[in-house]
């Protein structure tokens, strides 16, 4: 069980555990530095409940991840254009997420390796302009 997203053509499968694809999105926002990362991972632990002010700054400072960060991890589509967006702002910054306390190094490593990967995802989406269904 889990998440799958592909793309519309078929081509493209990608999979991941639902905790982990919230853990990469939150890798995603440490680049954007820890104080963020924090709001966001206490909003994670919260299952997603804050006060809209809080969510809105949050989004705002962190520009269009923000379209990741808000996009359901059940359902829906990214579309070409929104792949465009979010290809300038994914960032894997390994060092601060090495350096991370959170679980194992293995653990980190497979986040990392799974963060490329989802990059590679919206590469292709917007390099062959196809939708990204989450399913």
């Amino acid at each position: 069980m889990g998440l799958d997203i592909f793309s519309s053509d078929g081509e493209k499968n990608f999979h991941i555990g639902y905790i982990s694809f919230s853990r990469i999105r939150a890798f995603f926002v440490l680049h954007y530095g820890e104080t963020l990362y924090c709001v966001y991972d206490i909003i994670l632990k919260n299952s997603g409940y804050c006060e809209d002010r809080i969510w809105l700054d949050l989004c705002n400072k962190i520009g269009d991840l923000s379209i990741l960060i808000s996009h359901s991890d059940c359902d829906g589509k990214l579309t070409p254009n929104e792949c465009k967006k979010l290809k300038k702002c994914l960032f894997v910054d390994e060092d601060k997420i090495k350096a991370s306390e959170y679980s194992s190094d293995e653990y980190r490593t497979n986040m990392i390796k799974l963060m490329y990967e989802f990059i590679d995802l919206i590469d292709y989406a917007v390099k062959n302009n196809v939708e990204l269904i989450f399913g």
